[in-house]
């Protein structure tokens, strides 16, 4: 079966993955380099963040989270454990539940929170450093004879005519690509620092900061803007993610600047992964909508949208 896969983020990736190991022959079209996709910016720690709280979610996130432990004693694949936890200010909250379903979790109280931070939950998740983690993954495509076009297919007709199947997984751009009005961005914008030698993980309930170290940098975020598409850095946030950080930890408080990056998550009620013979000529896959959790529930989504694809599931 010859495959175009539209979209070449995480999601686009493991999904050509998942096919090409299959046995099927798979183009990948992007519109981007992978430097300048969504899944470039995100913090990709495997928990579910800003996706439908599902069964079908779940069944995702543990076969992903199976693939990525496979990868854990590959230097290569950038793959490291988080001691992480999640905080609040408000005292009286309560943890969701589908924290408490994470590995080793168990909600702790304001001693063991940071700063003013009276109450949370801490797992151990795995971490995936997208510098190394996506690279590994495309040299893997690259071996098994997938092919990666720059290109910006603007519809199905432009492909339907060489191949037998199309998979979109154009994210948050399926808004206007198959005019799919669920989808909506959810802005993101996050600092890559050097690494002075911090190692604890952390994000809140309020919304919008986490710091995530990933091997020789730190992951600093963010934003949570709703609806908002502007992919150029607000210098005035960037110094409000830094300054937060720096009261994290006096390393911080000058730190060396690697780079700034916004992406776009996919936000939509619930993901589409679906099977649709009426768009065009030949059948298309619908992958898209994972929201905050790309990494979280990528090899999930890629199996299932492999399943479809060749008739396995329904």
């Amino acid at each position: 079966m010859k495959i175009a896969v539209i979209g070449g983020g995480i999601t686009g990736l493991t999904t050509a993955l998942a096919l090409l190991e299959a046995g099927c022959a798979v183009t990948i079209f992007s519109r981007d380099p992978f430097e300048k996709t969504t899944s470039y910016a995100a913090g990709a720690i495997s928990y579910p963040y800003a996706i439908e709280d599902s069964i079908r979610m779940q069944e995702w996130y543990r076969k992903n989270d199976e693939v990525v432990y496979s990868l854990l004693d590959d230097p290569a694949a950038g793959i490291i454990w988080a001691y992480w936890k999640k905080c609040t200010l408000d005292p009286n909250f309560e943890i969701p539940e589908m924290y408490m379903k994470l590995r080793e979790a168990r909600v702790i109280g304001e001693s063991e929170c940071p700063l003013d931070y009276k109450k949370g939950v801490e797992a151990k998740l795995l971490l995936m450093h997208v510098g190394r983690y996506y690279p590994f993954l495309k040299a893997r495509l690259d071996r098994a004879g997938g092919m990666f076009i720059l290109r910006d297919i603007k519809n199905f007709g432009e492909l339907e005519k060489d191949y037998d199947l199309i998979v979109n997984a154009t994210g948050v751009y399926a808004h206007n690509f198959v005019h799919d009005e669920a989808v909506y961005p959810m802005r993101g914008q996050v600092v890559i620092i050097k690494n002075p030698g911090i190692n604890f993980h952390f994000a809140t309930f309020e919304g919008k900061n986490y710091f995530y170290p990933r091997i020789d940098e730190i992951l600093i975020g963010g934003s949570a803007e709703v609806g908002e598409w502007d992919l150029t850095p607000n210098d005035a946030l960037t110094q409000e993610i830094l300054g937060w950080a720096a009261k994290l930890d006096p390393l911080l408080k000058n730190p060396e600047i690697i780079n700034v990056r916004v992406g776009l998550r996919p936000m939509r009620p619930q993901v589409r992964l679906e099977r649709d013979e009426n768009s065009c000529a030949v059948p298309v896959i619908h992958n898209y909508g994972q929201g905050g959790a790309g990494y979280t529930v990528a090899w999930g989504c890629a199996f299932a949208a492999r399943d479809l694809a060749l008739g396995q599931a329904a």
